[in-house]
């Protein structure tokens, strides 16, 4: 049998133990624009380009804030992401009707898994075709997850999903082992240089195409976007000046 006739449905195998709906719902997740997410022993943040469908087309929003104390990145298919952060925002409301606590991240990670797992088992179903950065913030410190829809979820020091994604974990992984200690001010300069290694080369971070959420232990989930974001932007020039500033200039042989 040829490889389209195994990926008609989600619960049919291919002789090789794959689920093609499965991989092709993750290759929705890379088709998405790009997602980065850091945290320290303090704070939690999600940064995300917004991306336009046109030039009489307003820039989507990718952040999406879900508690006080706990908001998601998105990178795919919006219509699913919709539909998953309103189920978050129900079970986060449950557990302070019922409980009078926020609700721990681990759980509403866990159960944003089982959801999705669901659609990958039962026929007649898909998978969502989004991925998620879930940042938060509980009594065990802050958090940050990353939710495939497969199911699958782990907790990351820091992480990249979307479009050219890649480029944005080679900068994290070479610096996440100072993320730990960073102040604010570092993790979102930190963030940011992350971001912008997934533009086009003709492109520039801009408070349009831009948005920053963060969370910690003083600091509610927030959504910076538009002018107030402008004083992170100038961030990325100061990074940039200490750098050239920490380069000693080369010695020359007569």
């Amino acid at each position: 049998m040829f490889r389209n006739q195994y990926d008609n449905d989600i619960s049919t195998w291919s002789p090789q133990g794959r689920i093609h709906q499965i991989e092709y719902a993750l290759e929705a997740v890379k088709q998405g624009s790009a997602a980065v997410g850091l945290r320290s022993n303090t704070h939690a943040i999600l940064l995300a380009l917004k991306r336009s469908s046109g030039e009489l087309a307003s820039y989507q929003k990718k952040l999406i804030r879900i508690d006080d104390h706990l908001g998601v990145a998105i990178a795919g298919l919006t219509s699913d992401a919709r539909v998953l952060s309103n189920f978050m925002r129900t079970e986060a409301m449950k557990s302070k009707m019922i409980f009078n606590r926020p609700l721990p991240i681990f759980r509403i990670v866990s159960a944003i898994g089982d959801k999705a797992q669901v659609n990958t088992q039962n026929y007649g179903r898909r998978p969502y075709g989004v991925g998620l950065l879930v940042a938060g913030y509980d009594e065990t410190g802050p958090h940050l997850y990353e939710c495939a829809p497969s199911g699958n979820f782990f907790e990351y020091y820091a992480m990249s999903i979307g479009a050219r994604s890649q480029s944005a974990k080679t900068y994290l992984e070479k610096y996440y082992e100072s993320f730990a200690e960073a102040s604010l001010e570092e993790l979102v300069r930190h963030g940011l240089h992350a971001l912008r290694d997934t533009l086009q080369q003709d492109k520039e971070l801009s408070t349009l195409n831009c948005s920053i959420g963060i969370v910690g232990a003083d600091q509610k989930f927030q959504i910076v976007e538009g002018d107030a974001l402008q004083a992170y932007l100038n961030l990325l020039d100061t990074g940039a000046q200490e750098e050239d500033q920490g380069q000693a200039p080369m010695e020359t042989e007569d």
